[in-house]
């Protein structure tokens, strides 16, 4: 279908990623990471989800305005926060139609995400269980740039200081440092990559 084609060209059309990060193999630790890239090379404001009841649990990561501090009970993404995510992607396009390709994770799928999403103008895509390593821009290219590059300037840090102890704040200043080198060009190539092939997904 045409819409297939046009997908690495259209600046609607986004692509969605959670990942668990668990610092020194403490889960107490743990925080995920929701991740937004935009076929038009844009990395929309990431979604932080500490492990914790209250905004208390958020203290450890130092937030700031270049990224979205939440939390739910056992640190993974909820019904809740993903209408946060889907607000983001909305006031990114003023309530234009977008679509968005998502994984078959649970809670992607619930009906009240569903919901919000047709609500909010936005199609959700999800893709078929398996390919996500061909047809997710992110898993194509991106998040293997963000753990190399963070890797590397954790083990600078070690090297200047190695009295210095890993924290979830350094983990977030890391992310923000590294996600900010991802050059326009780079996402791009990444929805060229992995294009929806029609074969997989029906629009």
């Amino acid at each position: 279908m045409e819409k297939h084609k046009r997908c690495a060209k259209d600046n609607q059309n986004k692509r969605y990623d959670n990942s668990k990060i668990n610092i020194g193999g403490n889960d107490k630790s743990g925080f995920t990471l929701v991740l937004t890239i935009s076929a038009a090379g844009l990395f929309l404001k990431p979604i932080l989800i500490s492990k914790g009841k209250t905004k208390r649990s958020l203290k450890k990561f130092n937030v700031n305005d270049k990224i979205l501090g939440t939390y739910s009970n056992n640190g993974w993404i909820n019904r809740g926060i993903m209408k946060i995510a889907l607000n983001n992607i909305h006031n990114i396009t003023k309530g234009k139609r977008a679509v968005l390709l998502l994984d078959q994770f649970k809670v992607h799928t619930d009906e009240f995400v569903l919901k919000e999403a047709t609500k909010l103008n936005i199609k959700l895509i999800f893709v078929p269980i398996g390919k996500t390593s061909i047809l997710q821009p992110l898993d194509v290219s991106i998040n293997g740039i963000l753990k190399e590059k963070a890797k590397r300037l954790w083990k600078q840090e070690r090297i200047n200081n190695p009295e210095k102890s890993v924290t979830v704040s350094d983990d977030i200043k890391h992310f923000l440092s590294v996600a900010n080198e991802i050059k326009k060009n780079v996402i791009i190539k990444a929805f060229k990559k992995s294009c929806f092939d029609k074969k997989y997904i029906k629009v």
